[in-house]
């Protein structure tokens, strides 16, 4: 089976988060996509294609937890939204 374009990553990304009743803060997909560009293009044959999206979203998920923790006043919108910190590694423009 080939693997996966960055675009067809990024949906992945995307259908995570819908599934799990998230949303993607609009400064996300752009570093996101140029971020997932540089993976694929610069990916060693342990490349997990689908298994590397599903991790950084969980990941994702775990620094919105951390973020969030620190705040007082929570709402369902910001319990639900992904922003660009959330993200590992994309926000910090490191590629690893």
């Amino acid at each position: 089976m080939p693997d996966y374009s960055a675009e067809e990553l990024y949906q992945i990304f995307e259908k995570n988060a819908k599934e799990f009743d998230y949303t993607i803060s609009k400064d996300i997909e752009i570093p996101l996509k140029a971020y997932l560009e540089n993976k694929v293009a610069n990916k060693d044959k342990h490349f997990g294609n689908a298994r590397f999206v599903r991790n950084l979203f969980e990941k994702t998920i775990e620094r919105q937890a951390n973020r969030l923790s620190k705040e007082v006043d929570l709402t369902g919108e910001k319990l639900s939204e992904i922003c660009f910190i959330d993200i590992p590694h994309v926000n910090n423009n490191v590629y690893e």
